[in-house]
């Protein structure tokens, strides 16, 4: 990013008007979709309807009409034993015979949180420590659920490295296999429900973005930007996440102190002062002439706004908005003897204002020309059940003063006709949405979520090393402290090195782990877009609810299914940035194939970096905020 005092000079660099025509017209019903009215949240209720439920929409809706046009007609999957037929309960298959069933995908984990496990250590034992994954291959088992019963799933494609990360609890799938003397189902192949068939007019990705059936790589989306001569029918939306305003840079983050190296600051309020300034056209990265900042239709951050403060009496939150030091040394008392803030004490307010007061002061001036949209996270002050609700006003004070308002005062026809609520063409203001939440700008369907949903979706894959390990003992048996201790164990290796060599190897023992750190950061970074990915293949945003995941016990819907084919998915909070296009067929299986682009934005508190994502192509690039001193 360019030094910001080489931009007050207007002959250098003059700033550029908007010219961004596309707003921001998020249609009611997908706005809806998301919304859990406080009266509806009945935690009485029993979420065994909202599998039900679950089961019977993707069932009915699309699962079988795509598993019908997959298997009823071939007997090649089959290995020449017949035409397979549909069996509609699971209680129903019969032994030997070919068959397909429907239903739940069920992990059984002993490692997953259990309800009554904690209950009973409550009284003798404390409470045991988070864990990073709930995979054990050695003693997790896959069930096939419905409404008459269960059955257990086995066979080799059940840990091919093609599905690996396709057993999450929660997913409605179709199998096709046969039924063992054990009681066991072989499964020989799977079918998801997949996404329902984009309405007829819609644009879809773009052309220019989707002839890729892969990862796209960062060099190629920014040799893209002068691809198209001027540039100007091309449009950006911004999109960001973890601002985490209120807590330092390093907090929580291994390296950090590598990541501030390369920005040049540590501030997260210095680096949201860069980005306002960027998108106001104030500065630019070198080699740009600000075309591209003027072009920017909206701004969407896709949670934790704030970051969690720590519980050691440093910071607390004042009800005017502030914050002020409690530290048991601190020099200035809060208050006197007769309880009255002292001068000292104000000083210090106001010199510490608020997360909410922070992103305000640099969010407002924007919203002015801008349509930002907000969304909470699991940080950020809101339920933490799924779907979140949008940030209370209340918390974000002056966030109404250029409130979004309909482009035209005039009512649309059909609105007038038919009562159909039209979608409101925001130009400029600060929408609070939910998470997830869908987001539109022109003709564009952006499915936004902060996270939650895929960190926890990460925990039902296994670790790869600990399923070589699993698989190099023949008992097919492995204990936890084994291992936890896998790592010690390659550490003690080193101990009888010679002494004459010490300083050469342990110098070559740290390239070596800096190659295989890169190497496990690349895998998880491909494992968090395929499973993105398969997100579009369940039909589903958050399978794992309510089994790991909180949500509200819905009675009469499940809010998650996806009814409508986004052009792009965006989950935030991820360690890095990460895109990928993904192709799928409607529901029937046949026909040309759609795209959707799927983005993993990192937290910029700890990264810097954003978005920019092209509404007429659908294609997307990376942007470093920061400078270098």
């Amino acid at each position: 990013m360019a030094d910001p005092s080489s931009s007050s000079s207007s002959s250098a660099y003059p700033v550029q008007v908007r010219q961004a025509t596309s707003s921001l017209c998020t249609p009611p019903s997908l706005l809806a979709q998301f919304t859990s009215p406080l009266p509806s949240r009945l935690y009485s209720r029993q979420y065994a309807a909202l599998y039900d439920f679950r089961l019977r929409k993707l069932r009915r809706g699309r699962l079988l009409a795509k598993a019908k046009a997959k298997w009823q007609d071939t007997e090649e999957s089959t290995g020449g034993q017949g035409k397979p037929t549909y069996t509609e309960r699971i209680l129903e298959v019969k032994r030997g015979k070919v068959t397909y069933i429907t239903g739940i995908v069920y992990t059984e984990m002993r490692l997953k949180p259990d309800v009554l496990q904690d209950l009973t250590r409550e009284q003798y034992l404390p409470p045991l420590p988070p864990v990073s994954s709930y995979s054990d291959p050695t003693t997790d088992h896959i069930y096939l659920e419905d409404e008459s019963g269960r059955l257990r799933l086995v066979g080799p494609i059940l840990s091919d490295e093609a599905h690996r990360g396709s057993w999450i609890t929660g997913t409605v799938g179709a199998f096709l296999g046969t039924e063992m003397e054990t009681g066991e189902f072989q499964v020989q192949d799977v079918c998801w429900p997949g996404l329902p068939e984009r309405q007829s007019g819609t644009k879809g990705l773009g052309a220019s973005g989707a002839g890729k059936n892969k990862k796209v790589k960062l060099e190629e989306d920014e040799s893209a930007r002068g691809s198209r001569k001027g540039g100007e029918e091309d449009e950006y939306v911004v999109l960001l996440s973890g601002l985490d305003l209120g807590g330092s840079s390093a907090e929580g983050d291994e390296g950090a102190a590598a990541g501030q190296e390369d920005l040049g600051f540590a501030s997260n309020e210095m680096r949201l002062s860069l980005l306002s300034e960027w998108i106001g056209g104030e500065i630019a990265p070198q080699g740009e002439d600000g075309k591209t900042t003027s072009r920017i239709a909206g701004v969407v951050i896709a949670g934790n706004l704030m970051a969690v403060q720590k519980a050691d009496g440093s910071l607390f939150y004042a009800p005017d908005g502030t914050t002020a030091s409690t530290g048991g040394d601190s020099k200035a008392s809060l208050s006197n003897k007769s309880g009255k803030p002292t001068a000292a004490s104000k000083a210090s307010a106001a010199l510490n204002p608020s997360p909410p007061s922070v992103l305000l002061s640099h969010l407002l001036p924007l919203s002015a020309s801008l349509p930002i949209v907000l969304m909470p996270g699991a940080t950020d002050p809101a339920s933490a059940a799924l779907p979140q609700q949008g940030i209370h006003r209340a918390v974000l004070q002056g966030a109404g003063r250029w409130s979004g308002s309909p482009d035209a005062t005039s009512k649309s026809k059909d609105e007038a006709e038919n009562g159909v609520k039209a979608p409101r063409e925001v130009r400029g203001g600060i929408e609070l949405y939910n998470n997830p939440s869908w987001v539109q700008f022109g003709s564009k369907k952006i499915l936004a979520t902060s996270g939650q949903n895929l960190d926890d979706i990460m925990k039902y894959i296994p670790v790869r090393a600990r399923a070589e390990a699993a698989g190099e003992q023949p008992n097919g048996s492995a204990s936890q402290d084994k291992m936890d201790l896998d790592s010690g164990e390659a550490a003690q290796e080193g101990e009888g090195a010679p002494s004459n060599s010490a300083n050469g190897a342990s110098r070559a023992a740290g390239a070596g782990e800096s190659q295989q750190e890169m190497g496990e950061e690349e895998e998880e970074e491909d494992e968090r877009l395929t499973a993105a990915g398969r997100l579009l293949e369940f039909g589903h945003v958050a399978p794992t609810a309510p089994d790991t995941l909180w949500c509200f016990p819905f009675t009469d819907r499940d809010p998650f299914i996806l009814d409508t084919t986004p052009d792009v998915l965006v989950i935030g909070n991820q360690p890095n940035f990460a895109t990928k296009i993904v192709h799928h067929h409607g529901h029937q299986g046949e026909g040309e194939k759609e795209a959707t682009r799927v983005i993993l934005l990192p937290r910029f508190s700890k990264t810097g970096e954003v978005a920019l994502l092209n509404l007429r192509s659908g294609a997307v690039r990376r942007v470093k905020v920061g400078w270098a001193l």
